[in-house]
């Protein structure tokens, strides 16, 4: 699989709107985590931006859902895959909009299918 492109403009402005987020440790760790994750998949895309792209996400699902992500392991199993898929599709349509070349969509597409289905195993 050839290497997805993104475009550098936009990351730019994501990593900046990151910085600009007060953070606690908790919270950093779990992005900086999740954020890793993503970059050995998406190496093209800067550590920064992958984190400022799933903060960005996380805090989306918790206004549409009223639920703080911390909660989100309390939850029921089932609102918890739900969950887990939820912010998959918001991750993945942020990224989606970073790439450079059209055709990348269907390559992070399949990307974030096959991790979507490994991260519902683990719960």
């Amino acid at each position: 699989m050839s290497r997805i492109a993104f475009q550098k403009d936009e990351m730019t402005k994501i990593e900046e709107d990151f910085k600009k987020i007060p953070l606690d440790e908790g919270t950093m760790e779990r992005i900086s985590q999740m954020a890793v994750f993503f970059h050995d998949i998406f190496p093209s895309l800067t550590l920064m931006c992958t984190k400022g792209t799933i903060l960005l996400s996380l805090k989306e699902w918790q206004m549409k859902n009223k639920i703080r992500v911390d909660d989100i392991p309390n939850l029921p199993r089932a609102k918890m895959q739900k969950a887990v898929a939820d912010i998959n599709v918001m991750v993945k349509e942020r990224i989606k909009k970073l790439v450079l070349r059209k055709e990348d969509e269907a390559k992070v597409e399949e990307i974030f299918a096959e991790a979507l289905e490994k991260a519902l195993k683990m719960y």
